[in-house]
């Protein structure tokens, strides 16, 4: 196996969020935040019991959160900077 099929199999599958906030002037703010391990792959994800698939569903859930919150914060700021930069040229 070499190391790059390594570093996949421990990595997981990736989860992307992209989002994207178009100004009514046009102004396009996006984001993009990834989440690289923690989703178990098809290979991972324990589908013998229902203990074993909840403890993988809890992973992908627990990464999926993380990056949701990761893409709000992202958004939320570059949003607010655009808004402080249109006001700002508003006063001038």
């Amino acid at each position: 196996m070499s190391k790059q099929q390594e570093n996949k199999n421990t990595l997981g599958a990736q989860m992307e969020f992209i989002a994207r906030i178009t100004m009514p002037d046009g102004t396009v703010i996006e984001k993009k935040v990834s989440a690289d391990g923690g989703i178990p792959s098809a290979e991972e994800m324990d589908l013998g019991s229902v203990d074993g698939f909840l403890k993988s569903f809890d992973k992908y859930e627990r990464a999926a959160i993380k990056a949701r919150n990761e893409i709000c914060n992202e958004i939320t700021d570059s949003y607010l900077k655009e808004l402080a930069k249109k006001k700002k040229k508003q006063n001038h």
